[in-house]
């Protein structure tokens, strides 16, 4: 098997996470916590996972098994999350240092508008906003390295899904002459 193009199409992920993320940073540090841009970072993921296992399979002659096609897109996925997470945690740590709390603030005004929509009564909002200042946005390495298993849990459910669409049976059934 060549593992090239997993490994390649999980550092590009990567990269394109990165700089996703400093497009994001530089435009307006609290979109950073908005909900929406975790589903457009998701969908960017399921684009790399898709073309990064069709990459692998036409280097493998077109034909690959479904554990194979599950082995190149988990290694995308690792790679790619890796990378994002490991900037992140760069990013927050050393990089702007309050970006944590920045983000932690928009995330108690979103929270706050999202209840009051709800008509969540206002010690139950206080109640979530005193939750949501007892966490640390900026975290340590134990932290990031939960967010990275928490992301390679969830990237497994779509690594499962891509590969069952790009796997190519290889037990060809060949028919008498």
């Amino acid at each position: 098997m060549n593992w090239n193009p997993a490994i390649k199409w999980g550092i590009i992920g990567g990269l394109v996470s990165i700089i996703l993320t400093m497009l994001i940073y530089f435009v307006s540090p609290s979109s950073l916590a908005s909900f929406s841009l975790i589903f457009v970072f998701l969908l960017v993921s399921l684009f790399f996972l898709i073309w990064g296992g069709i990459d692998f399979r036409k280097a493998n002659n077109d034909e690959i098994s479904f554990v194979d096609a599950l082995m190149a897109t988990l290694i995308i996925a690792m790679i790619s999350s890796l990378i994002g997470t490991f900037f992140s945690y760069i990013l927050m740590n050393f990089i702007d240092p309050q970006l944590p709390e920045i983000i932690k603030q928009k995330v108690i005004e979103n929270t706050v508008e999202m209840m009051e929509k709800f008509n969540t009564p206002d010690d139950k909002i206080e109640e979530a906003i005193d939750g949501i200042r007892s966490q640390n946005f900026s975290g340590g390495l134990k932290d990031y390295a939960l967010k990275f298993a928490n992301s390679m849990l969830m990237n497994a459910v779509f690594c499962l899904i891509v590969s069952a669409f790009i796997k190519r049976n290889t037990n060809k059934i060949k028919l008498p002459e």
